[in-house]
C-alpha cells in the first residue's frame, strides 16, 4: 500500500515524542534500550544507526531496531502483528522458507507497506551486520519487511480490520509485486501492474481471511485506508497518473468479491469481530483522523453508479454470477 500522507519532520518528531511520554519510558528505551551499543563493534553501531534512517522521512521513528531492549509493550504488539500473519499465512512463509521481519514505527501517517529490503542487507553496505541480528540466513534468497505504522493502527478498530491490511501486504509478497523495476524501459509496465496488484491483494486478503475472520471488516478497514489516503479534489475523478484504481473501484470490488464467497461457502459468513488486542491498542495516538469530504463523498458515489454500470451491466447484484466477471475490474 503506498503512503498515503506527507508530514514534516517536526510533526514525526511531536509524534514521536508524544508515543514516547505515553509509554512511560524514555526515547532510547523505548526503541533500543537504555545502553543500546554496549558491547557493539564500530561496524554494528553504525549499521544501527542506518537501518533507523532508511524510512524516518516517511514511518517516523523505528520502534523495533533488531539489536537492544525492547519496550514490553512494543515487543508483545510486534508479537500480535506474528500471530496474526500465522493466523492468515504461516504455513506458507514456513514452506517457502520466507525471510521477513516485522517491524513497527511511529508516526501519524496511516500507513503499511512490504519491502524487498535485499539490497540494504547485501555484501558490503553500511547495513550488512543487520542480517545477523535478524538471524536471516545467506543463501541467496530475498529479504522482506513487513512495516506497520501506530497512524495505521489508529485507524483500525478490530483485529479483522488489521488482518485484512497485513493480508494485503502478504499477498504483495506472495505475487511477487514487491520485487524491484530494473530499467526505465519497465517503468511504464510497473505503472499499469501496480494498478492491478492492489485489485489482486484486496482481493487475496478477502479470500486469506475466510473462516477465521469477519470478511466485512475488509472492505471497512479499505474504506478507512483510502478515506484518510489524502484530500480528493475534482480533478482526480479518473486520474491516470495515480498508482492505484480510485477508491471507490476497489471497494465496489471488494463488496463483489464478499458477496460471491459468502453465497459459495458457509465458512465465510458474518463473524463476530475481535477487539484490536491490548498491546496494538496500546500505541493507538489520540489523532482519529478526519472526516470524508463531501466531495470524496460524492466522488465515491459517482464512481459506484459507474462500476456497477460497468461490472453489473447495471443488474440487480447476483452474487452467485459475479465471480465470472470479476477479472473486468482489473482492467478498469
Amino acid at each position: 500500500m503506498a503512503r498515503f500522507l506527507k508530514i514534516s519532520g517536526f510533526r514525526s518528531l511531536v509524534w514521536a515524542l508524544g508515543m514516547t511520554m505515553a509509554l512511560g519510558v524514555s526515547g532510547d528505551s523505548l526503541a533500543r534500550g537504555k545502553r543500546p551499543f554496549k558491547r557493539l563493534a564500530p561496524e554494528e553501531r553504525k549499521a544501527l544507526v542506518a537501518w533507523g534512517n532508511r524510512v524516518r522521512d516517511g514511518m517516523g521513528t523505528l520502534l523495533t531496531p533488531p539489536k537492544g531492549r525492547l519496550a514490553p509493550q512494543i515487543l508483545a504488539a510486534r508479537k500480535e502483528v506474528e500471530r496474526i500473519i500465522q493466523s492468515l499465512a504461516g504455513e506458507r512463509m514456513k514452506s517457502e522458507g520466507i525471510q521477513m521481519v516485522v517491524n513497527l514505527y511511529a508516526t501519524p501517517v496511516e500507513n503499511a507497506f512490504m519491502g524487498n529490503i535485499s539490497s540494504f542487507l547485501k555484501d558490503g553496505t553500511d547495513t550488512t551486520p543487520i542480517r545477523a541480528f535478524l538471524n536471516f540466513t545467506s543463501d541467496g534468497k530475498p529479504y522482506y519487511e513487513l512495516a506497520i505504522s501506530t497512524g495505521l493502527l489508529n485507524l483500525v478498530d478490530s483485529e479483522d480490520e488489521l488482518a485484512f491490511v497485513v493480508g494485503h501486504e502478504l499477498t504483495h509478497l506472495f505475487e511477487g509485486h514487491v520485487e524491484e523495476t530494473k530499467g526505465w524501459e519497465l517503468s511504464a509496465k510497473s505503472w499499469w501492474s501496480s494498478q492491478q496488484h492492489e485489485a489482486v491483494a484486496d482481493f487475496e486478503s478477502i479470500r486469506s481471511m475466510v473462516g477465521k475472520y469477519d470478511l466485512s471488516a475488509g472492505k471497512t478497514a479499505l474504506e478507512k485506508v483510502l478515506r484518510n489516503a489524502k484530500a480528493v479534489d475534482e480533478d482526480d475523478l479518473m486520474s491516470a497518473t495515480e498508482a492505484h484504481h480510485h477508491p471507490a473501484v476497489r471497494l465496489a470490488a471488494i463488496e463483489a468479491e464478499i458477496g460471491d464467497l459468502r453465497n459459495t461457502s458457509l465458512v465465510a459468513q458474518m463473524r463476530t469481530r475481535k477487539p484490536l488486542p491490548g498491546p496494538l491498542r496500546g500505541l493507538r495516538g489520540i489523532d482519529r483522523g478526519a472526516a470524508a469530504s463531501q466531495i470524496y463523498s460524492e466522488q465515491k458515489t459517482l464512481l459506484f453508479r459507474v462500476v456497477d454500470e460497468y461490472f453489473l451491466g447495471g443488474k440487480p447484484i447476483d452474487f452467485a454470477q459475479v465471480s465470472g466477471r470479476r477479472d473486468d475490474v482489473l482492467k478498469f
